[in-house]
């Protein structure tokens, strides 16, 4: 079966073609080391809130063991978002509370894979 291309055109081509290569977990492994660098913007702003980093979280759980269950990946996910949507006039903050979405990161390659206990069986990544 063709592996499913998961990158967005409009990027920088280099990137593009590297991020469209790699496997599942190398992507969000980049995508959570990118949240956490800018996670500190949201946190200064509202530090009791700890619904990104939870986010971030669920996103290394999943690298580290290749398992996740959607409904919670769907609760992390939406709950980083309605935490960025909570942000007044902070648009790094709002920026970085979008980037800790673990569903930005975990994306299984086929509609399919959302059933299955691990990212992704029949794709191999």
């Amino acid at each position: 079966m063709k592996k499913t291309k998961i990158v967005k055109t409009g990027m920088d081509p280099a990137i593009e073609e590297r991020a469209g290569n790699a496997d599942h977990k190398t992507l969000a492994t980049w995508a959570a080391d990118c949240a956490e660098r800018v996670l500190p913007n949201f946190e200064a702003k509202y530090p009791g809130d700890t619904r990104p980093r939870d986010a971030i979280s669920a996103l290394r759980a999943w690298i580290r063991t290749g398992e996740f269950h959607m409904s919670e990946v769907r609760k992390a996910s939406l709950a980083a978002h309605a935490a960025a949507r909570s942000v007044e006039e902070d648009d790094a903050a709002r920026s970085a509370a979008r980037a800790a979405r673990p569903g930005d990161g975990i994306r299984p390659c086929a509609p399919a894979c959302t059933r299955r206990s691990t990212l992704c069986s029949h794709c191999g990544s």
